[in-house]
């Protein structure tokens, strides 16, 4: 029997908070199996106090009764529309949006008397529409008041209070002849037959929270600590290098592509703000001597909020993070809270100001070394005086290090370095293999003994920076998972990137090389003869696409398209190509079977696209139906051979071939006590018998969908150990 944890959880009462909890906590049970639900329907101030006008209210009108539940463990958490949280929120109080957003816009509800005609709202007199300049409109908030007042500037405003039914039973009444409201409560009660306009997010803007919902719980919570893993992102501190985007590191600007919001500094080129994609946010953080725009403490803040809002977040900031850049304080928000980040190291000002003009911090038989600091203290704009005791105490570094350990030790030691100062070599730094091992000066020796420079180069930093305490700590739910990742190229770089946004390590082991079958190009280029073309892969959808542009086939001749899903269809949308039939659920040839019986006629003529190894059973199910089916093979499945397994904790699975090629090559014992990730059921079912730890199906056949159906996982096992 499956273990079960009960999560105590409350929201208003209203009709509107019902319906949008029990369908959020619904998802959230679709994902954790091992979480139900005990529901309390409560009244807060807001519910009560039905007189108090919405724009003067108090913060927590809607969420105090709730929150102090929490906080008293009444309640474990609770649920509240976002746009009602306070913007200062409880101390003792955590949070998290959940990703599930309706329509964030503001509309238009007239009562039934009226209608808008070119933007004009006209009221019906004799059978005809005319202009109603005393217009009554119901608002509930400073911007809706602003809005109406500048389109319509000869109408009444009034306040409106109540819940969605309420308000629209006054405005039938005849108490209100408009209303502005949010679309999100409309829509999630049934009632977008009411909405008469919807206002561009231009022309009025919403709350941040609005269409969202939020969780809030008591600090400290695990269960909902966890819980926020699936649903926050990955924060990026990222390094834009000196002076101008030019030395700005490749990794930086492929994440300012991704990301939603961009907290950048005073000194971060403004040309790299143009990667951002058109709907994100860049927001100034900006620190100049003696200007700050936001205080360090203000900007942790931020990245804090926004992090817990769901949201892509990178950190810009000039030079390099890590060189007087308070890094360390912005990371301490992460290990506080468990949020998954990144670092992106970039070239400093002192490599700009050094290296970029001739004036070398090294060179030979003039220097070896050089001490970088700053003039001034934490928190102080003054000038503070170095004494050599202090200095004395500065992080050394050592470059080339690994073969001279045990003659820097001993010298360090000599000048009466004391032996418990900590210290720490990193080998490879940066690079994929980088390894870091931290000791102090007494027993760092030993350690480096059988280091060789064929480990890669290798740094010997010196002194209390150098503790492993202060190493960064990865919160990602893969942390500790070494993933074997087994599909083909462009697989193993989706499966990568989100790997290690995760906090994971991805090992590339391709088994399966998928090549093209040049016997198909005829019968390909006759593909205006067919009505309809089915293909069943991501990689037959590619694989297609790439044979018509190779032998410069007219996409025009492409027939009506059917996948079996959204990660098959991508290909095509890719190349302009929206397919015409689309597996909705159930991805596998159960769900394309179904899909084709609804859209397939008799007499259609249709080319199912297949590998050499899929078989002609799908093609004939099909020919079932009465349309005319050619089963043409697209590619062939070349398995790729390794000499040795590499070791992994996990193994994803993108198709029943790569599974099978595993098992052939290393025995089906390698996958004893290991987390297997399937694609979809054919994939699973190759699998059958094995004696492996877990199975994760995914229910959505991408690569996005298998490791979002791994986090679940992944969260489920923490609860199910509590």
């Amino acid at each position: 029997m499956n273990k079960k944890i009960t999560i105590k959880v409350g929201a208003r009462n209203s009709k509107l908070a019902i319906v949008q909890t029990n369908k959020a906590l619904d998802k959230i049970v679709e994902l954790l199996p091992s979480v139900e639900f005990d529901k309390q329907w409560l009244t807060t101030t807001g519910d009560r106090d039905q007189q108090t006008d919405l724009k003067v209210s108090a913060a927590n009108f809607f969420t105090d009764d709730l929150d102090t539940k929490v906080i008293n463990e009444e309640l474990d958490c609770a649920v509240h529309s976002a746009k009602d949280l306070p913007d200062v929120i409880n101390p003792e109080i955590d949070w998290f949006w959940l990703p599930w957003r309706e329509d964030p816009r503001d509309v238009l509800v007239l009562n039934k008397n009226f209608e808008i005609v070119d933007g004009n709202i006209l009221r019906e007199e004799n059978d005809t529409f005319c202009n109603h300049p005393g217009l009554k409109i119901g608002i509930s908030s400073e911007r809706r008041e602003q809005y109406c007042a500048e389109r319509f500037p000869d109408a009444e405003l009034l306040s409106i209070r109540g819940n969605i039914d309420g308000r629209i039973e006054q405005l039938d009444q005849g108490k209100y002849d408009v209303l502005i409201m949010a679309a999100a409560g409309l829509k999630r009660l049934d009632f977008t037959d009411r909405i008469d306009e919807y206002i561009p997010l231009k022309d009025m803007t919403p709350p941040q929270g609005q269409g969202y919902l939020a969780v809030t719980f008591k600090k400290g919570n695990p269960v909902l600590s966890e819980i926020r893993k699936l649903f926050v992102k990955e924060t990026v501190f990222a390094g834009s290098g000196p002076g101008n985007e030019t030395y700005a590191p490749v990794a930086t600007v492929e994440a300012l592509k991704k990301c939603e919001i961009c907290l950048y500094d005073a000194l971060s080129p403004k040309e790299l703000l143009r990667h951002l994609p058109e709907n994100a946010q860049a927001v100034y953080v900006g620190k100049r001597s003696g200007l700050h725009s936001k205080n360090q403490k203000e900007i942790c803040a931020l990245i804090e909020e926004y992090v817990k809002q769901g949201k892509s977040v990178v950190r810009l900031k000039g030079g390099d993070p890590g060189i007087f850049g308070r890094l360390a304080e912005e990371i301490a928000v992460m290990d506080e809270y468990g949020f998954p980040f990144t670092v992106i190291p970039a070239a400093t000002s002192l490599s700009a100001a050094t290296t970029g003009t001739g004036l070398l911090l090294t060179r030979r038989g003039v220097s070896r070394g050089f001490t970088a600091l700053t003039p001034r203290r934490a928190e102080s704009s003054e000038y503070h005086e170095l004494y050599t005791k202090e200095r004395n105490k500065m992080p050394f570094v050592f470059f080339m290090a690994i073969t001279k350990v045990k003659e820097i030790v001993e010298g360090l030691m000599s000048e009466g370095f004391s032996p418990s100062t900590p210290c720490s070599i990193v080998l490879s730094a940066g690079a994929p293999d980088q390894r870091i091992i931290s000791s102090d000066l007494a027993n760092i020796s030993p350690l480096a003994k059988d280091m060789h420079p064929k480990h890669g180069p290798g740094l010997l930093i010196v002194g209390e920076i150098a503790s492993g305490k202060y190493i960064y700590k990865n919160h990602g739910l893969y942390s500790g998972q070494k993933i074997l990742v087994t599909g083909s190229e462009s697989i193993q770089e989706k499966s990568a990137e989100i790997i290690r946004q995760n906090g994971g390590e991805s090992i590339s082991l391709p088994l399966i090389q998928l090549v093209q079958n040049i016997d198909c190009i005829p019968v390909l280029q006759t593909l205006s003869e067919f009505d309809w073309v089915v293909l069943t892969s991501p990689a037959s959808a590619k694989i297609f696409l790439q044979i018509v542009e190779d032998n410069k086939m007219d996409m025009r001749s492409i027939p009506k398209v059917l996948t079996c899903g959204p990660g098959t269809s991508e290909p095509f949308i890719e190349k302009g190509i929206f397919p015409d039939a689309e597996a909705s659920n159930k991805f596998g040839v159960e769900g394309i079977l179904k899909t084709a019986s609804e859209v397939l006629k008799k007499d259609d003529k249709v080319l199912r696209l297949a590998s050499d190894i899929a078989g002609t059973s799908l093609a004939e199910s099909i020919a079932e139906f009465g349309p005319e089916v050619t089963n043409l093979v697209l590619y062939k499945n070349v398995p790729v051979t390794h000499e040795i397994c590499p070791d992994f904790t996990t193994v994803f699975f993108a198709s029943a071939s790569a599974a099978r090629s595993f098992k052939e090559q290393f025995g089906e014992e390698c996958l004893e006590n290991k987390t297997v990730i399937a694609i979809g059921q054919p994939t699973a079912k190759e699998l059958t018998g094995t004696n492996y730890t877990e199975k994760v199906i995914a229910t959505v056949a991408t690569v996005p969908g298998c490791f979002n159906a791994f986090s679940a996982h992944i969260v489920n096992e923490y609860i199910k150990q509590l």
